[in-house]
């Protein structure tokens, strides 16, 4: 089904009050926004379930409902991002290497953001990877990353 029928016929369902067959095609809907991670589009769909009473009708019900999924994703990125800084870092990993050469090192990252994402892909993510948790596009995190290193300070 193609992206326009499956979101004409949620709106259809909706306006019909196919409560049942509604919610299998939403469940659908979040299965690609959620790029088919099964139990989010789960969660998802009850979320927009559990709204349902805020739907005010001030659009289309299959552009509300795709608000609330991605509502959800930003949530869950939220929290892996929560959870990814709550694991505990080596020094190492967390303020670069202490020695180079024998010498004391610091590393002074440009900005937090900077901080965490140097931290995770340290830590062994790929920057893909990175980039999908925290809902930004790849490129935009790459370019972004090029710039930081620029602005890094090391400090022996």
């Amino acid at each position: 089904m193609t992206y326009s029928a499956l979101c004409s016929e949620i709106d259809t369902l909706h306006a019909a009050g196919e409560r049942e067959r509604l919610f299998g095609l939403v469940r659908l809907l979040a299965l690609r926004v959620l790029e088919h991670d099964e139990d989010a589009a789960q969660d998802a769909t009850i979320d927009v379930w559990q709204c349902l009473k805020t739907f005010r009708g001030r659009c289309q019900f299959h552009t509300w409902a795709k608000r609330v999924i991605k509502a959800h994703r930003a949530a869950m990125i939220r929290e892996r991002i929560a959870e990814q800084q709550n694991v505990e870092l080596t020094d190492e990993v967390a303020n670069g290497p202490s020695e180079l050469h024998g010498r004391d090192v610091s590393v002074q990252f440009p900005n937090e953001t900077a901080s965490q994402v140097f931290q995770l892909k340290a830590a062994g993510y790929d920057l893909r990877e990175i980039a999908r948790m925290a809902g930004v596009q790849y490129g935009s995190l790459r370019n972004l990353c090029t710039e930081w290193r620029k602005k890094i300070i090391v400090t022996v």
